[in-house]
């Protein structure tokens, strides 16, 4: 096949050694203990991209943090196969500034650093977990504080080939100047160190460099200060269910006997009893239903996947056997729509 643009392929679960030397991206899940993972496909090529995935996750800070700290994308997916998992204004926000940064930095290099050193020392251990990425003349970090508490103050220890540059807190839109303090433990030794604020759950990236601003740094600073200028704590974070109206149904043309191939249902009692076929988002009772799978009847307060109801009927008539494909074949050529050609 001759192609005459790049083509990047991803596969489901990142592929193996084997499918490394040809798959530059990936699809990954990731389980998010306290200490960030590094995403070892990233570091065998800085240059792929893994985009993280946790679709039924009502809270997505775990793996934005992932994905900014290994230089990683993020897949956000509100409809798993029909059923809706709202991200809420708080992940919205924390999906835009983060995906802000990832492509500011991406776009210049800098994600994609043969040099890159993730956990580089931070001045809050367990707390800030921050990656370097080196490129010639300049260095970017970028943070994430997976502690309880918001941080503020010293963060990043600069290495001393760095200590001449010009440092933007990306994230604030700011520039930032280098404290000079003495080292944990000595009086003799001096560090230069860069402080920040990073909220609990948040997130921070910061730029060094050594040649004069630009024009488009010098914009981008200006939209994430606009942009962050209110933090993340302040956004509803509560997930909540995607509640379900059920449209009118207008009745049929009334008959007086069952008309062909129908049977005639009496009215009276029934116990109305069904469940749906997914196949993810839910256990095996109503009660193991987080994410309110398949539709939410009038009694129901919300979604559910398993539906139990005593209800009284009117008599009706049903078709006696389902429909056969040469029944839907007619029903479709008598009917004025549009019939997608199979060419």
């Amino acid at each position: 096949m001759n192609l005459s643009h790049p083509v990047a392929l991803e596969p489901e679960l990142g592929g193996d050694d084997q499918s490394a030397a040809w798959d530059t991206m990936g699809w990954g899940y990731y389980q998010y203990p306290q200490l960030v993972s590094v995403d070892r496909w990233k570091w065998l090529d800085p240059r792929r991209l893994t985009n993280i995935c946790k679709r039924w996750s009502k809270d997505h800070t775990n793996a934005l943090q992932y994905a900014l700290f290994n230089g990683d994308g993020f897949e956000s997916w509100e409809n798993v196969w029909g059923t809706w998992n709202g991200i809420t204004p708080r992940d919205g926000e924390a999906i835009r500034r983060v995906g802000a940064l990832s492509r500011f930095l991406g776009g210049r290099g800098y994600l994609q650093s043969q040099q890159w050193i993730p956990h580089v020392i931070t001045t809050a251990p367990g707390m800030l977990f921050a990656s370097q990425w080196p490129l010639a003349g300049s260095v970017a970090w970028t943070v994430v504080n997976r502690g309880t508490n918001n941080h503020t103050g010293p963060a990043l220890v600069l290495p001393t080939t760095t200590t001449s540059y010009r440092y933007f807190d990306l994230y604030m839109g700011k520039e930032i100047m280098p404290v000079t303090e003495a080292k944990s433990g000595s009086s003799h030794t001096l560090a230069q160190t860069l402080a920040l604020d990073v909220e609990v759950g948040g997130f921070g990236a910061v730029l060094g460099i050594s040649g004069p601003l630009d024009a488009n740094l010098t914009s981008f600073l200006a939209t994430m200060a606009n942009m962050t200028a209110v933090p993340l704590s302040r956004l509803d974070s509560t997930w909540r269910y995607q509640l379900q109206r059920r449209a009118r149904v207008f009745p049929t043309k009334p008959y007086s006997s069952a008309p062909a191939g129908m049977v005639s249902v009496p009215g009276g009692q029934y116990l109305f009893k069904v469940s749906g076929v997914e196949i993810e988002g839910s256990g095996s009772s109503i009660a193991d239903n987080p994410f309110g799978v398949d539709v939410q009847y009038e009694w129901e307060a919300r979604p559910n996947r398993f539906h139990e109801q005593a209800m009284t009927m009117d008599s009706f008539y049903m078709d006696k056997f389902p429909v056969t494909q040469q029944q839907f074949h007619k029903y479709l050529s008598s009917t004025p729509i549009a019939i997608p050609s199979d060419t």
